[in-house]
Parts: C-alpha cells; structure tokens; sequence
C-alpha cells in the first residue's frame, strides 16, 4: 500500500479508502507467446570467465 501511495498510482474511492485491486492471478489473461508478430530474441553473450569469481 505505501508502495501505490509514493508511486502515486495509489486508487482511493469517493470516502478517500484505497481500491484494492489483486495483482496477477490463474483468472487473468496470460499473454500469447505464440501470436504472429512475435520474435524470438538472441541470447545476451555470455559472462567472461574473469568476471565471476568462484563460490567459496
């Protein structure tokens, strides 16, 4: 709620109490991924082996 409210996106109703909507959810429509149009991105390169240090 303090996230919506100092984002500004924060919705209140005529009394002024915040609108509660839910945030995703099995109900919504999941994009399409199959749609015409779409395209496939290249992978980014891969990290050189000086930039990762090993887990010790």
């Amino acid at each position: 709620m303090r996230l919506c409210r100092e984002l500004g996106t924060m919705q209140l109703d005529p009394e002024g109490r915040w609108i509660e909507y839910p945030i995703g959810g099995p109900e919504q429509d999941a994009p399409d991924y199959n749609a015409p149009g779409l395209e496939e991105l290249p992978l980014p390169p891969a990290i050189p082996p000086g930039w990762v240090e090993p887990a010790k």
